[in-house]
């Protein structure tokens, strides 16, 4: 029996299934509660390793196999990798268990309105897309499923705060518009299980909103997703870096935590085909995580301690590309195609890039 839908997640059909997905959830929120005790580690941990050396660790490398020796830090470490696993498996061998309904779900959602959805099932994703980010089993382009798992797995990861979609509705909220107020057509890049691009339409519902996502299981899903939210939106298998849209196309292109998943040779070619098909006065909005030289708004993540999480984090939570996000100039980029960059971080957890034509 399929068991009731939670916000906007997709429904489980095991009622065991939800509650042990509860448990991983509150797993989430334990980690959350162990940062006061970790800073005290770290700190005392650091103290001792000057107090024998009279230096600081030479690098991040150095300060991980310092703070490793800290208790809370490795349980922080050894927790929070079991429990993505834990999130993964109990969701996805729900899902399998009615593989065939959810394909055929998918397979009619398709053909049905409002909105659209363009895909290629033979069309091979570059190798830098085919990673299992955040350990989520086949990536977001192999496993037919990857919407519904991605989608459920978020659900955990933030605490239940997002069940609504709202974490994506007040991040767009908080979004500029272009200075003629003009939003006419929006394209959300990587848009994963279309959270963002449903916000925009709810926000815009004038405009004409747009979704491109690499795994065409995403799209598939963001579609179905869209359709039952009863928003025309319109979802595209896709690059990020070759959209296909012409020219000068969009007043606003949106991408929300999507950098930090992207080799740095790619983000320059994201951010070249954003200005190619932005229009002039159009505004390129990135929400993603710190770099080099903006920190975040809410202070968190700063420190020998945050970069070692930040180094674990890539290392054993497949976010292969944050480390270089992360110690990038990204804005620095951004300046070299387009005219005006601010950033904000006042009242934002991560920063808000704002780009214009």
């Amino acid at each position: 029996m399929t068991r009731p839908q939670i916000g906007t997640n997709p429904p489980l059909a095991q009622l065991e299934t939800e509650t042990y997905v509860d448990f991983v959830e509150g797993l989430f929120g334990f980690i959350g509660k162990l940062e006061p005790a970790l800073r005290e580690g770290a700190e005392r941990a650091l103290a001792d390793f000057r107090a024998v050396t009279g230096r600081d660790p030479a690098d991040v490398d150095e300060a991980r196999a310092v703070l490793g020796r800290v208790p809370v830090v490795a349980a922080r470490h050894r927790i929070r990798h079991a429990i993505q696993d834990m999130n993964h498996d109990a969701i996805l061998a729900d899902l399998r268990s009615r593989e065939a309904e959810l394909l055929a779900e998918l397979d009619r959602y398709d053909r049905r309105g409002p909105g659209s959805v363009q895909y290629d099932l033979n069309w091979v994703p570059p190798a830098y897309a085919s990673r299992e980010i955040h350990r989520m089993p086949g990536g977001y382009v192999t496993d037919p499923l990857a919407g519904y798992l991605y989608h459920y797995s978020t659900k955990s990861f933030f605490g239940g705060r997002n069940d609504h979609d709202e974490i994506h509705t007040r991040s767009v909220e908080k979004l500029p518009v272009p200075t003629d107020g003009h939003v006419r057509r929006i394209l959300d890049l990587g848009c994963s299980a279309g959270q963002s691009a449903t916000a925009l339409k709810q926000r815009f519902p004038d405009a004409e909103v747009w979704g491109i996502d690499v795994g065409a299981p995403m799209v598939r899903y963001a579609h179905k997703r869209a359709v039952d939210m009863g928003l025309e939106v319109h979802f595209k298998q896709g690059l990020a870096e070759a959209t296909g849209f012409p020219d000068a196309s969009f007043d606003i292109v949106h991408a929300f935590i999507l950098f930090h998943e992207l080799p740095m040779e790619i983000a320059e070619q994201v951010v070249a085909e954003a200005a190619r098909i932005l229009r002039p006065g159009g505004l390129f909005l990135v929400t993603d995580f710190q770099t080099r030289n903006v920190p975040r708004g809410d202070g968190r993540g700063t420190g020998i301690l945050g970069e070692v999480l930040g180094r674990i984090d890539q290392l054993h939570n497949e976010e292969p590309y944050r480390w270089d996000f992360t110690h990038s100039d990204f804005e620095g980029l951004l300046g070299r195609y387009f005219s005006k960059v601010e950033v904000r971080t006042e009242g934002y957890g991560m920063p808000l890039r704002i780009a214009t034509r």
